[in-house]
């Protein structure tokens, strides 16, 4: 008691009545947020509170101990990736920046177009001035800004033709360098082991300069035909890179002065930035004719490339750390990140900045993206890539009606109702490129991958189906229907499309062309919601409103068999067996039926949703089939028995509409009308599944890495283990965008949550290990 008294007593001297105030009236919502869980279990002031306390108020949180056994929760705003946004100063500029080698501070160039000067200013990690660091003037605009690597100096170049060496902990030049170039220095790297500094100027050189004098180590580097306006020293401080007016890179080795490969040549436009792979394997470009490239460095061939995107100039690029991403900003206002290996688009824009984003960096840990840009602002960004941004982004506020994957398992595809189609990396998350929209406000319900994944077709809210090219994004446009298109299928050959509408009748299509085939395929009475074809392609199956189920004979007679009857509501989802012996269907009845081929009899009812069963489809080895529904879940049953075979998958905060199985690794993607895509892990094989994640994972551990079943978060939105300890009450608004356990990946612009249980044993009895750390 003395401990807390004390304490109230040292925060009523260390702060002003205003911030009391400010920290009562944070505190009374903390509490009130947690009236329930406190009230029905006390302990849960600690065991819940505190741990949301850091994600509900950023006062709070200072005055609070630690304690070491309870979950720590990770919150991720919704926003457009935006973390933290510095505003340095009305008509100033960012014109570069860099993080210090451990990656809590950042030093940036602001320059001002009132005085023409530049001040070299040194940021925390939390946005905050270093107050340790007095910021530093240039007398001019300062171009370029660079870490030592120990972290205690910055270099920086500027208009004035001189290098400053500046001392952090007193704010003082150390060295001017100044005895070489003639014009404007844009760039500035140290090398590797911190005892040289690597310049390039508008006189159209490059120059070397010992730290420790102040004077050029070697003679100017000579080749350009135009001013260098980039600079960037090999991982093992050999060579040299440098990126020109002259619309050329050179790699020089500092050794002999001489040029390592002749000028390496693609860009058609000044190459304003340059940067080498962490393994100095690559070197990555941005060009003032819009586009980034990669290279290699033995050869100076172009690896990939161009990566065309921005609309603008690019201004910046750089290296995630593990050499996996690259981001560039650009005069668009925009930064991208793009994957290394593929050149693909590997996340949506990063969008906020409203002028020219002139420089970017990557923190050393590789968790935040810096961005300076002439419109005033300093950003921070979340470099993970499982939370989109832009409008027409992974994270759009639209609606996800449809979902699919590649033949391959390489790719998932999302249609939504805003008439926008994406194609998602299945293991990364990202995009595979710019989101398409098909047609603007049209909702896309359903879509479906060709057997060689080169197409995707999709059936549209207009009435028409659009034929499209999964990797360039052309498409056609397919009219015949006169009513809305619901369902749309490949035959397993890929050469036909049949889809089902509104207009109560079946249509087919070239799988290609996208030429009507035949005539109209008629016999229901009532909406055609939902096709299918049978594994060898010779039959097609069709579920409609008007509760039956049909199968039509495509292998010359186009024969219709009598409907097959049982459903006392509309028939939303029909799938074939792999077999091809059975045929499932879900329906607005709430059940899932299966029906012998041969027979076309029911041969078992399953039944366990609560509302409309949406999407049906079987597991690559028949053995499962996969369900989701309105009720918000999705099921997993036995094939044979009808059973399930798993805990309902919970988490989506609205009715899923639509799911696919992975057919290479058992994975599943659902989407839904609280706007996400999710992929959930391979289900456990029973329902009591168990896992002692130290035994198997290294690092943090968190909920979503223990297969599903082991704990569940019930509607009231208590955690619960196995053995129904409470281990954390959930906030309402926190609970959609859980990664509950048993799933991988939630894609879209909602806030997400993550919880870490690595040392999270406080509960039960054990909350009276709790101790407090002030």
């Amino acid at each position: 008691m003395a401990t807390g008294s004390s304490r109230l007593w040292t925060i009523s001297k260390e702060t002003t009545s205003m911030e009391l105030q400010y920290l009562s009236d944070s505190l009374g919502d903390i509490v009130h947020t947690f009236k329930t869980p406190i009230s029905h279990s006390a302990p849960h002031l600690y065991l819940s509170a505190i741990p949301f306390a850091k994600v509900l108020s950023t006062e709070v949180p200072k005055f609070l101990p630690t304690f070491e056994f309870i979950p720590t929760v990770h919150y991720r705003p919704g926003s457009d990736h935006e973390m933290l946004r510095i505003n340095v100063g009305v008509d100033k500029e960012c014109e570069s920046l860099a993080f210090s080698p451990d990656g809590q501070y950042l030093a940036t160039a602001i320059y001002s177009s009132q005085s023409n000067t530049s001040n070299v200013v040194v940021y925390t990690r939390d946005g905050q001035r270093a107050s340790e660091v007095t910021p530093m003037k240039h007398p001019a605009c300062v171009r370029s800004v660079a870490f030592s690597p120990d972290g205690r100096c910055v270099a920086s170049s500027s208009d004035d033709r001189v290098i400053r060496i500046w001392d952090l902990q007193t704010g003082i030049a150390t060295s001017e360098l100044s005895q070489g170039h003639t014009d404007i220095i844009w760039a500035v790297a140290y090398s590797p082991d911190g005892k040289y500094i690597a310049s390039g100027s508008d006189d159209q050189t490059i120059r070397l300069w010992d730290v420790q004098t102040g004077l050029p180590a070697f003679q100017p580097l000579v080749g350009h035909r135009n001013a260098v306006h980039s600079v960037a020293y090999s991982p093992d401080g050999k060579y040299v890179v440098s990126g020109s007016a002259d619309d050329t890179l050179r790699i020089w080795d500092v050794q002999t002065g001489h040029a390592a490969l002749e000028p390496i040549t693609g860009h058609t436009n000044l190459v304003r930035s340059v940067a080498y792979s962490p393994d100095g394997k690559h070197i990555i470009s941005g060009s003032y004719d819009s586009t980034v490239r990669l290279w290699g460095v033995c050869t100076g061939q172009a690896i990939l490339g161009p990566m065309a995107g921005h609309t603008g100039r690019v201004n910046a690029v750089a290296f995630s750390p593990d050499g996996m991403f690259v981001v560039s900003s650009s005069g668009d206002k925009t930064v991208q990140i793009w994957d290394a290996q593929t050149g693909e688009v590997a996340s949506d824009r990063l969008e906020g900045h409203t002028l020219a984003v002139a420089s970017v960096a990557y923190s050393p840990d590789g968790k935040c993206i810096a961005t300076g840009s002439f419109d005033s602002t300093i950003r921070f960004w979340d470099a993970h890539l499982d939370r989109p941004a832009s409008d027409l982004s992974p994270g759009t506020s639209a609606k996800i009606l449809a979902v699919a994957y590649s033949t391959d398992g390489k790719y998932v595809a999302s249609g939504s109702d805003d008439g926008s189609a994406r194609v998602w990396n299945a293991l990364t998350g990202a995009l595979s490129f710019p989101p398409i929209r098909i047609a603007k406000n049209v909702a896309i319900l359903s879509l479906a991958y060709s057997f060689d994944g080169e197409y995707l077709v999709c059936g549209l809210q207009d009435a028409s189906i659009r034929l499209w090219h999964a990797q360039t994004g052309n498409h056609n446009v397919m009219t015949g229907h006169a009513k809305v298109v619901y369902a749309v299928a490949f035959s397993p050959d890929g050469g036909t499309i049949a889809s089902g509408s509104g207009d109560k009748t079946v249509r087919l299509w070239d799988g290609r062309t996208g030429e009507p085939r035949g005539k109209p395929l008629t016999g229901h009475t009532d909406q055609v919601i939902a096709v299918a074809w049978s594994p060898d392609g010779k039959y097609l199956v069709s579920g409609a409103s008007d509760n039956t189920v049909r199968v039509w004979d495509l292998t010359g007679a186009q024969r219709v068999f009598e409907p097959m009857t049982g459903h006392t509501d509309a028939v939303l989802s029909v799938a074939y067996s792999p077999d091809g012996r059975n045929i499932a269907s879900g329906s607005v009845d709430r059940t899932i039926r299966l029906w012998d081929v041969k027979t076309r009899q029911p041969i078992g009812t399953i039944t366990g949703h609560r509302k409309a069963v949406t999407s049906i489809v079987y597991s690559p080895d028949g053995s499962r089939i996969a369900s989701s529904s309105y009720d918000c879940t999705i099921r997993l049953w036995d094939a044979q028995t009808g059973e399930l075979v798993s805990p309902p998958l919970v988490g989506h905060g609205s009715s899923v509409t639509s799911i696919a199985f992975s057919p290479t690794d058992g994975r599943i993607a659902s989407g839904s009308f609280d706007t996400t895509l999710r992929i959930w892990k391979r289900p456990p094989k029973n329902l009591t599944p168990t896992l002692d994640p130290t035994q198997t994972l290294d690092g943090p551990i968190y909920l979503h890495d223990y297969p599903h079943g082991v704990f569940t978060v019930g509607s009231d939105g208590w955690l619960r283990n196995p053995s129904g300890d409470l281990l954390l009450w959930i906030p309402y608004a926190h609970r959609t965008g859980l990664y509950c356990n048993g799933l991988e990946r939630i894609n879209g612009k909602i806030a997400t949550t993550k919880v870490e249980l690595t040392k999270a044993v406080a509960h039960g009895e054990n909350w009276l290990k709790l101790v407090p750390q002030f």
